[in-house]
């Protein structure tokens, strides 16, 4: 049987609202990285990482800072950290 194309753009948002929970997950646990590490940690592509940080950034959860030779590492913002401790409490809620 077939998905809807509604029921096909809900499974989709449900699978980019996993990987900016898992990059913010990563992110409180690694205290920062660049995106190379985020998306082997997550297991995407560089390109899809860029696109989930720069959404996540727009939102206030993450931040960058640019060194001198270009490269960018990421961390999270006090918002960020409060999105990553909602996680956890749901994850104490299911959990028991």
């Amino acid at each position: 049987m077939s998905m809807s194309r509604e029921e096909e753009g809900d499974k989709a948002w449900g699978y980019l609202m996993i990987r900016k929970e898992a990059i913010i997950r990563y992110l409180a646990q690694a205290e920062r990285a660049n995106r190379q590490d985020i998306a082997k940690a997550i297991k995407a592509s560089p390109e899809l990482t860029s696109v989930h940080l720069t959404e996540l950034r727009h939102t206030g959860d993450v931040r960058n800072a640019e060194w001198p030779d270009g490269s960018k590492l990421w961390f999270l913002t006090p918002r960020g950290e409060g999105r990553f401790h909602y996680y956890e409490r749901k994850d104490k809620d299911r959990a028991g």
